[in-house]
């Protein structure tokens, strides 16, 4: 199945860039459901960037995300934002990420995960997953990005997944940033986690119309990264 401009296998390991998002699939995720959240999880960006703006109006922007997803039939349960402390002098973005999702995730996701990031690590400044990512997750200073991680256990329809919220603020504007080492004094970055649950009957009835509305526009959105 083609959407997006990108092309979802069967029961692979993979990952891809969708705007703002990274969204990585174990290998036991069936076809269907990874084009699924591609498209969902693309068309709440998309719907939240029209209405706010992505850095400034981060509580709003989030309202308005979780509310598409949910129009759709993704279930999601409570979350709050909380600042995130390293413990240290300093800090950096991608052993957040790992911290926040081990405690939310499930299954084979964490190793899912950890190799996404070393991949996207290991790309070239100009590579296009890489430009993509941080062409629409931050700007003057800021940034909000989400982690979206998908399991499915062998033999079960019903696939899990865990959503990771970042937004910071930081003294300056840098590229890379998931990988740069912060003073903790120049970042406030604040972090949230759920699971999410799909409800298939629901968005059985708005696939073709997502998929229609991102068509002409979200080749430009979605990006694979090479595991």
């Amino acid at each position: 199945m083609r959407s997006l401009g990108v092309e979802c296998a069967d029961k692979t390991q993979a990952a891809y860039v969708a705007g703002g998002s990274i969204v990585a699939f174990t290998a036991n995720v069936q076809r269907q459901p990874k084009q699924d959240i591609l498209d969902a999880t693309l068309l709440a960006q998309l719907n939240s960037n029209k209405l706010f703006d992505r850095e400034t109006q981060i509580d709003k922007w989030y309202d308005n995300y979780v509310k598409v997803l949910g129009n759709i039939g993704f279930a999601m349960q409570s979350y709050n934002f909380s600042q995130y402390h390293s413990g240290g002098s300093s800090l950096k973005m991608d052993k957040a990420i790992l911290e926040i999702m081990k405690a939310a995730a499930t299954g084979s996701g964490m190793t899912t995960l950890i190799a996404t990031l070393d991949s996207l690590e290991k790309m070239a400044d100009n590579d296009g997953a890489i430009t993509l990512f941080e062409t629409n997750s931050s700007s003057n200073k800021m940034g909000n990005f989400q982690l979206v991680l998908c399991d499915q256990k062998e033999g079960d329809h019903e696939v899990n997944f865990t959503f990771g919220f970042f937004y910071f603020s930081a003294d300056k504007q840098v590229t890379r940033f998931l990988w740069f080492s912060w003073s903790s004094s120049s970042i406030n970055l604040n972090t949230g986690s759920t699971n999410v649950t799909l409800n298939e009957k629901i968005y059985s009835t708005v696939r073709a119309k997502i998929t229609e509305k991102l068509e002409k526009k979200a080749g430009n959105f979605v990006h694979c990264i090479e595991l």
